[in-house]
Parts: structure tokens; C-alpha cells; sequence
């Protein structure tokens, strides 16, 4: 957001409010990063839930033994 301030400040001196934006931005990164990080908590989860029933099954043949 302070990137995007400094540069509609300095490449469009005519915008008058840079804040809006700037906040703009700051809005849509906020949105992705946090639908990034939901699929991440997601996958990471479903691999934690797949180790431990692999654990409550007695392991497999593939399951290797630095697990």
C-alpha cells in the first residue's frame, strides 16, 4: 500500500486523494493473500488428517519409517 501511495504521488500529481488507491490495493493484496493462506490451512490439514488415520490403521507397506 505505502508503494502504491509514493508512486500515485509521484507518477500522477494530479490525483488529489492517492489514498483511495492505495487502499485499493491494499484490499485486493488482503484478499489474496488470505485465500492463499485458506488453501494452504486446507491442504496442510488434509495432509495431517491423511498421516494420522495412516497411524490409527497400523501404517503400509509405503509408508516410510522416518514417519
Amino acid at each position: 500500500m505505502y508503494l502504491t501511495f509514493l508512486f500515485v504521488g509521484m507518477a500522477a500529481p494530479d490525483v488529489q486523494q492517492p489514498l483511495v488507491p492505495a487502499a485499493l490495493v491494499g484490499i485486493v493484496a488482503y484478499v489474496v493473500g488470505s485465500l492463499f493462506l485458506s488453501i494452504f490451512s486446507f491442504s496442510s490439514t488434509a495432509i495431517l488428517h491423511c498421516f494420522i488415520m495412516n497411524e490409527d490403521v497400523g501404517g503400509s507397506d509405503i509408508t516410510p519409517d522416518s514417519l
